[in-house]
């Protein structure tokens, strides 16, 4: 090898079996003679169950089983952090996603006419989807222990001197929405015993090692007798990072022994996916006449839905990196994920970072225009320079590029000539320009597993064989792997077999949060 692909653009592994149409997706994946799935969802955002009748959808022809909460031999409930999410409802439903009842027909058709014609007596209960009130004494409560789902404090010094220090105080709200992953491929996949007697699922995820733990949890049976295969798919950005349908399908084939395939169309998967955390933000803040921030309190309240998922570690990143990239020295942080009736929210891109930033960087162009600073200059003023503590108390040790990122915005023509090129005749058009600073970490931290391992075989016949468990979600880390693991190997990412996605590989972790090069690429070149 006369050049290392490492810095050199290299064709991506799977870029001509996508061009032409080659590419099996989850989504693609069929079985001969393989049942049809779909899943009764509760149509109230709460409601106690008082019976399911499936008589009728069971006698209709075609129909091969119907199974609900009595017919899940494990543990009734899954999560990544808490397992409180019901596989299959058994006595309280609490969003319009909880899932009721999976029914497996031989085909399509006759498994959407069966799910139709189940009867199920609801008795509505009251509904709460403010997060202010859902903290009240006598809000509704969705779990036994309440409505907070938890609760982060931090800081690094005493706030109240930060104040008494300051000439000015600020305070300001920021709201943001749910927000839908909208992956072009929807949850998809097929459930099947392999050659090895293994209750193999082909489904898309983030995570073979996280799905296998839960689905074994919930069938009671040891995690080696499942395996979890999660090919290249039509994307996730986090919403893949939960149990959607893996569970349900892998009961359907653990009863009947037979395959089975489940895809949820586009109105099921925007209705019962895993959403972006709505984030109510508030900042206090104290500044001297100079620009120098002396005092910052934060309060946050995110939206955690019906049930924990990812809500703990969302919260503890956004609490992290809530004063964004400047040295604060005195800061008070409170952060609260609070359970309501508003669906179920986890993982997406940024994981609780950007609800903050576009709350400390409105605020800090807010507080530049009060002492009549540039938004530049004053985030010059305040950048974290290294060595120092952020707002969250921790310390910066690695290079700190914001200082000169921003002499660099500074210096550009098109801040330079942000007057003219925000000019606009047209009423109803309008141009803007601004910028925000931001940092994000490679990985979810917050104590979540953050290592990885990969394994590396020399073939017979003279070719590697890859195995990389974090799955490609669309954005390349195969092929990312593959030119790293080239380097090392002083070969070309021509010379690779790969087996990715495969609970049977080394445990890598997830992809999600930026990390899978950074960390994944790491344990190959180690």
């Amino acid at each position: 090898m006369n050049q290392s692909p490492v810095g050199h653009s290299v064709t991506k592994v799977d870029a001509f079996s996508k061009a032409t149409g080659a590419h099996i997706y989850p989504s693609d994946v069929v079985h001969e003679g393989m049942l049809w799935a779909q899943v009764l969802r509760t149509p109230h955002p709460h409601a106690r169950i008082r019976a399911i009748d499936t008589e009728a959808a069971q006698n209709l022809p075609g129909v091969v089983c119907i199974l609900t909460a009595k017919d899940v031999p494990g543990e009734n409930r899954f999560g990544l952090i808490v397992h409180d999410q019901p596989v299959l409802c058994d006595e309280i439903a609490r969003w319009e996603g909880d899932a009721l009842a999976v029914i497996a027909a031989e085909t399509d058709e006759i498994a959407r006419q069966a799910r139709e014609m189940i009867h199920v007596d609801f008795e509505p209960l009251p509904v709460v989807t403010d997060l202010e009130q859902a903290l009240l004494p006598n809000a509704p409560t969705l779990h036994l222990q309440g409505n907070l789902c938890t609760e982060i404090q931090g800081g690094n010094d005493d706030i109240g001197a930060g104040f008494d220090d300051a000439d000015f105080v600020f305070e300001s709200d920021y709201q943001t929405g749910r927000q839908e992953h909208a992956f072009l491929e929807t949850e998809a996949g097929v459930a099947y015993y392999d050659e090895d007697g293994l209750l193999t699922l082909c489904v898309g995820g983030q995570n073979p090692f996280n799905d296998r733990r839960q689905i074994a949890n919930a069938l009671g049976l040891p995690e080696e007798r499942i395996r979890v295969l999660h090919p290249m798919m039509g994307g996730a950005f986090g919403g893949k990072e939960d149990i959607n349908i893996q569970i349900h399908l892998a009961l359907v084939t653990y009863w009947t022994k037979r395959p089975c395939r489940l895809m949820l169309d586009r109105e099921e998967s925007l209705r019962t996916g895993v959403k972006r955390h709505p984030f109510k933000v508030r900042y206090k803040t104290g500044v001297k006449k100079d620009g120098t921030v002396t005092a910052c309190e934060v309060t946050i309240l995110a939206d955690a839905g019906a049930y924990t998922s990812l809500s703990p570690a969302v919260l503890e990143l956004a609490t992290n990196h809530c004063c964004g990239p400047y040295n604060f020295p005195h800061t008070k942080i409170t952060g609260k994920a609070i359970f309501t009736n508003n669906g179920n929210n986890s993982a997406f891109r940024g994981f609780g970072n950007p609800q903050v930033v576009v709350g400390i960087e409105q605020h800090m162009d807010m507080m530049a225009n009060a002492v009549g600073m540039s938004p530049i200059e004053f985030r010059q003023r305040n950048a974290i320079r290294q060595g120092q503590k952020s707002g969250a108390g921790f310390n910066v040790m690695g290079t700190v590029t914001l200082p000169r990122v921003l002499d660099s915005v500074q210096e550009s023509d098109l801040w330079q000539q942000r007057e003219q090129l925000t000019q606009t005749s047209s009423r109803w058009k309008k141009r803007g320009l601004g910028f925000a600073a931001i940092w994000q970490p490679f990985g979810l931290g917050a104590g979540l597993e953050q290592g990885a391992h990969t394994r590396i075989e020399l073939q017979i016949n003279g070719r590697y064989q890859a195995h990389i468990s974090s799955p490609d979600l669309g954005g390349g880390i195969v092929t990312a792997c593959l030119q790293l693991a080239a380097h090392e190997l002083h070969c070309t990412v021509d010379d690779f077999d790969v087996v990715s996605g495969d609970s049977l590989s080394p445990k890598a972790g997830s992809s999600n949060a930026s990390r899978a090069t950074f960390v994944v690429g790491a344990s190959i070149m180690d």
